[in-house]
């Protein structure tokens, strides 16, 4: 998440549910640690960890956050971020009008919900 969140410069936030669900013979756990990231990747707020963590000091990822419910809040000023993607030219180069085959499922015919 946070890798897409640097390669295109955008703002991301990453829910993730905690607990343990079952299903039949099937058990999946979830660890939470839900996060707001800058548009460089960086991580600005994650759920059960302070501000002043280290992990958060640095921008990374708390690898084992507290198992809590919770949410975090962000403010981002969107113009600003626009302007970062527009001085980068990340999207400079791409060629948008090449990427209808990939709205098909054989690179010819139209996906039928299209």
């Amino acid at each position: 998440m946070l890798g897409h969140s640097a390669a295109n410069l955008v703002p991301i936030v990453a829910s993730n549910r905690i607990g343990k669900e079952t299903y039949k013979n099937s058990n999946i756990t979830f660890y939470g640690g839900s996060f707001i990231s800058g548009q460089h990747g960086n991580v600005l707020k994650q759920v059960g960890v302070e501000e002043d963590d280290e992990f958060l000091k640095y921008g990374n990822i708390h690898p084992n956050p507290p198992k809590v419910e919770g949410f975090v809040v962000q403010e981002f000023d969107l113009d600003q971020c626009r302007l970062n993607r527009v001085g980068w030219g990340v999207f400079r180069d791409r060629r948008p009008e090449l990427y209808k085959p990939l709205l098909t499922f054989d690179g010819t015919h139209r996906h039928i919900c299209s």
